[in-house]
């Protein structure tokens, strides 16, 4: 997404000029939509990550009821047990992983900006 950011910040008037300011200005913006995907990725594996885990069942009926919570079985729970912690778990301790290693840049990325807008 870098490039398409190039294109759209070269048309603001403020770093039109500052080739520097200009790329990170880039950089930073594309690296927010990344962010925000890998953080809706995270969210969903987290939620069925807690499925798996519960150990109740939340049963949403269509009809006017709340719904009932059921209690799973015995060989749910050590069905749902075993697919959290050999398949979900390594995805999400994988998306998480790149998500901080993201965060990292983006910060390290606005601490430069910011250090290079101060002294200018």
């Amino acid at each position: 997404s870098f490039p398409l950011f190039l294109i759209i910040c070269t048309g603001s008037y403020s770093i039109k000029g500052n080739l520097t300011k200009l790329i990170f200005v880039s950089f930073i913006s594309s690296i927010i939509i990344p962010l925000f995907i890998l953080l809706r990725q995270f969210l969903g594996w987290k939620y069925i990550y807690n499925r798996l885990v519960s150990h109740d069942i939340f049963y949403e009926e269509s009809d006017w009821h709340d719904g009932q919570v059921w209690e799973k079985p015995e060989l749910w729970k050590d069905r749902d047990s075993l697919i959290a912690s050999q398949e979900v778990s390594p995805i999400l301790s994988v998306v998480r992983n790149f998500a901080i290693y993201l965060l990292l840049v983006f910060l390290f990325s606005l601490a430069s900006f910011a250090y290079l807008s101060s002294t200018n």
